[in-house]
């Protein structure tokens, strides 16, 4: 008989759905009433769970977000009914975008093609789609040269509708470009208005991310996708924090003058020092690039450093500064008092990177 494991583990990824749930509303009402909100919960709802976050939030957004086609179908298999968008297909089953009601990206000819050639083997019509456009991306998308044949196309087939038009902006949280987004809005209205007069009726158009919605709101069109912001990374103080991630001191020891620490050796103690354990490695999802003092994380709302190499299930840190820290003390690796952004920048990389990373191994806490 199998015995039911309890994963019961001094580290652990909190989960505020209520601030998640605030931080949507908190960006549903700086839109216009009637555009559309698409929540993205691809990557596992970014490292969080996109069954639990899609189950929590489907009656309050328009449609979902996923990457890949199993994504989805594992949100229909969890009794989830909200549209969704497969924003890259690659290799599906009709049938399974059919039962199941899902909306694919069409981004070149040959997946166009395709499509309507398969559709109209088995005499469907007006089947949903989105078209989507490389307004400056150069990933995936039509180009605006490739337009007045993809209008041919549409207007010459019963068996698809296009539901969407939808394009990606590739630098909206960077000031410095925002002459280049502009081009891209500037472009994406102007094609999709082409489309729509072409093909003789409207669709939901959508270009804002989360940056977007915040710098460029009157370009809102019909839909926004809302990711990052929702999960609680944004410059604006009124998002609330979503994610936490925390673990606790498992051993305390105090190592000699000049003493090598880790693995390889690679770092050595100038004093005699006063070191932390805590459950949490690489395979947890804390980069081995944080070894050597370049990572920190929070302890007593203090920042102390990493020593040695972050290894596969441990990571020891220093607690010269703090020596009144005992066994099972909490140490924050970020959440409501260490942003995921100052984490993001340790790493030399984006928040987007960090959640995703965090393994299923670390045991999600909803609250």
């Amino acid at each position: 008989m199998s015995k039911q494991i309890n994963r019961n583990h001094e580290t652990i990824l909190t989960i505020d759905l209520k601030a998640l749930k605030n931080n949507l509303k908190y960006f549903k009402s700086n839109l216009k009433p009637s555009t559309k909100i698409l929540a993205m919960v691809k990557a596992f709802g970014y490292g969080i769970n996109h069954t639990i976050i899609s189950k929590e939030i489907e009656n309050q957004v328009d449609y979902l977000g996923v990457a890949f086609i199993y994504e989805a179908l594992e949100l229909r298999n969890a009794e989830i009914k909200t549209p969704i968008l497969i924003m890259n297909p690659g290799k599906y089953s009709l049938e399974d975008l059919i039962n199941y009601e899902l909306e694919p990206s069409i981004f070149n000819v040959e997946q166009l093609n395709q499509i309507i050639n398969n559709l109209n083997k088995l005499n469907k019509t007006e089947f949903p789609i989105h078209i989507k456009l490389d307004t400056g991306m150069q990933r995936l998308g039509f180009y605006e040269d490739e337009i007045v044949d993809l209008i041919k196309t549409l207007k010459n087939t019963k068996t698809i509708k296009v539901k969407g038009i939808f394009s990606h902006l590739a630098a909206a949280d960077d000031f410095t470009q925002d002459d280049f987004t502009q081009e891209q809005l500037n472009k994406f209205n102007k094609i999709s208005a082409q489309i729509e007069n072409e093909i003789g009726y409207n669709t939901t158009k959508h270009i804002l991310n989360t940056h977007g919605i915040e710098r460029f709101s009157i370009e809102q069109n019909d839909m926004v996708r809302l990711g990052l912001g929702m999960y609680g990374v944004s410059n604006d103080n009124k998002i609330e924090n979503v994610v936490t991630l925390k673990t606790k001191i498992t051993q305390i020891k105090t190592v000699k003058f000049k003493s090598s620490v880790g693995y390889g050796r690679s770092e050595y103690v100038e004093e005699s020092t006063l070191l932390g354990v805590i459950p949490i490695g690489y395979a947890d999802g804390i980069s081995r690039s944080l070894s050597n003092g370049v990572g920190h994380v929070l302890l007593h709302n203090q920042l102390v450093p990493i020593v040695g190499r972050v290894s596969m299930d441990m990571t020891i840190i220093n607690l010269s500064k703090i020596p009144h820290t005992k066994i099972g003390d909490t140490v924050e690796i970020f959440g409501k008092n260490r942003t995921i952004q100052s984490f993001a920048d340790e790493l030399n990389t984006i928040p987007y990177e960090v959640l995703t990373s965090i393994s299923h191994r670390i045991l999600r806490k909803y609250i």
